[in-house]
């Protein structure tokens, strides 16, 4: 077909030259688009399945079977659902007996009787947290294969239950936990929520607009990737919540990679370093370090837009992570010096899911997107980053994990809004309209999915009409009181006090209160 057929005109030679430097134009002003957003989400996949892999979907399908048979089971077409994400390490984690073998079946494995991670005394007395490390193979310590199912519970805690049960049995919704393990890759999770979805579009034929997506903290991250990476399904989705979620990262991750757990640090199980190189292991984690510096810059400077949207003037002025100087010092870009244990090939990958992470969502979405955060509780937001572990009077030194040579010390980190764990700033998209967005004066980080403000709100996203005080009131939800850190850590300290056979007569929770294993649990969680 011949440029006038094309064209349905004749057109000059003149013509087709002016034709030509629009087209030139036109791919001008689309590669400055690219450049001022972060990267497509189109380039994440899901990494292929090695045997490895491929045994961890199966034995997840199987452990959450009854879970998942019992949702659909008794799904009700004509009620809203939620499908909840829960935070990280929010899940229970289950380990097999046996080792990984390719020729063993998926029905051949047998699970040990006790989670993995949260029973108390094996946290902190046996050092359960060891086996949570997984090596750059993506196989779990010994072999033995660890899945995630159901929502974590430790003696007295269990952050999520009363949630579900408010959604359920009060609000009257299907309600439905996706267990998922925050130390794997996130797109893991993303597909294991496309394909709950699926089922519940395909073999319920439900209207999807009345489906909502609730996700705490790190599970917003995975609801976020999948609104970017399924959008045809996310058009038809009612909407997406999100709860205290660090869509620009966060300064815990990098703090642990360098000096450990505070908390877990030098008890009787564990050393400094011995936590640094469990917490720098795992894959997932290293998607919520704080947000590299090229994304910073590019929503920098739409803030200096004449008419910024109002989100703005919650965006810090000045990049989060500086070296001692004021520099700005970038965790992504690969120039610093981190200790040897640190994953760096983890970050190229962990880059490309920061990005999708901040991309503004595209027209299509964002009206679909709520997000829910609190301000008023003492949060790490800043923090100086050393250039060299090595103190100037020693050329050459092993990097120990302590606060003597860390490259990260407490006294250099500064405090400001946010939720004691995820600053203010970092839990709402930019794109997202300012009526999406609810700010809480007050809220705990763990204890957020047990407010009574932030159900109320979910409940008013959800059903567009605000929920009666006698509704609520049938939540029945109690908001859990909190030790300080300070707390924890002297009833920590009595612990480490106790001669050992004492400890071995101490239950599952060590003696520890209540509001001890609240606060240990938000500290170990994201």
């Amino acid at each position: 077909m011949t440029l006038r057929r094309w064209l349905g005109y004749s057109v000059s030679a003149v013509e087709v030259g002016l034709l030509a430097l629009g087209f030139c134009f036109l791919a001008t002003v689309a590669t400055s688009a690219q450049d001022v957003e972060p990267n497509s989400c189109d380039q994440l996949v899901l990494k292929p399945q090695t045997p490895y892999a491929r045994t961890i979907s199966e034995l997840t399908r199987i452990r959450q079977h009854n879970d998942t048979t019992e949702f659909l089971d008794t799904f009700d077409r004509r009620k809203k659902t939620i499908i909840l994400l829960h935070g990280g390490m929010g899940s229970e984690l289950w380990q097999t007996r046996q080792s990984f073998d390719p020729k063993r079946g998926p029905t051949d494995y047998r699970f040990k009787e006790r989670e993995a991670w949260l029973d108390l005394r094996k946290l902190i007395i046996w050092g359960n947290l060891k086996q949570l490390k997984i090596y750059r193979d993506d196989r779990d310590f010994g072999n033995q294969i660890i899945v995630a199912d159901s929502a974590v519970q430790a003696p007295l805690v269990n952050p999520y239950k009363d949630t579900l049960t408010c959604f359920r049995k009060a609000f009257g919704f299907n309600a439905y936990l996706l267990a998922w393990d925050s130390r794997r890759n996130l797109m893991v999770a993303v597909e294991e929520l496309r394909s709950i979805i699926e089922r519940i579009k395909n073999d319920k034929k439900y209207q999807l607009k009345n489906l909502f997506i609730v996700g705490h903290s790190m599970g917003g991250m995975v609801a976020k990737i999948f609104f970017e990476k399924y959008p045809g399904l996310s058009e038809d989705i009612g909407g997406l919540i999100t709860v205290g979620t660090p869509f620009y990262g966060f300064l815990g991750q990098l703090r642990r990679m360098f000096n450990g757990e505070p908390i877990l640090n030098n008890r009787q199980a564990y050393d400094a370093r011995e936590i640094a190189e469990i917490m720098s292991s795992v894959p997932g984690f290293y998607t919520i370090l704080p947000i590299d510096v090229d994304t910073y810059q590019r929503i920098k400077s739409q803030c200096k837009k004449q008419a910024p949207p109002s989100w703005c003037d919650d965006w810090p002025k000045n990049y989060p992570v500086t070296d001692l100087r004021g520099n700005v010092e970038d965790a992504y870009k690969g120039k610093h010096e981190f200790p040897e244990w640190v994953r760096t090939d983890e970050l190229p990958e962990a880059l490309k899911l920061r990005h999708c992470l901040a991309k503004p969502l595209p027209n299509s979405l964002r009206e679909k997107v709520f997000h829910i955060r609190s301000k008023g509780e003492k949060t790490a937001v800043t923090a100086k980053w050393r250039q060299t572990l090595c103190p100037p009077s020693q050329r050459d030194c092993d990097y120990d994990a302590t606060q003597r040579l860390s490259a990260i010390k407490d006294e250099d980190i500064g405090m400001g809004d946010g939720d004691d764990t995820i600053p203010y700033w970092s839990a709402a998209l930019i794109s997202t309209p300012a009526d999406n967005i609810v700010n809480l004066a007050r809220g705990s980080h763990m204890t957020l999915m047990l407010q009574s403000a932030v159900l109320r709100d979910i409940y008013k996203i959800v059903n567009a009409v605000p929920a009666s005080e006698e509704l609520m009131a049938k939540c029945d939800v109690h908001l859990p009181q909190m030790a300080t850190h300070q707390e924890l850590e002297a009833e920590l300290q009595k612990l480490d006090e106790m001669d050992p056979d004492a400890l071995n007569t101490l239950g599952e929770g060590l003696g520890l209160s209540i509001p001890a294993r609240w606060r240990l649990l938000q500290e170990l969680g994201m």
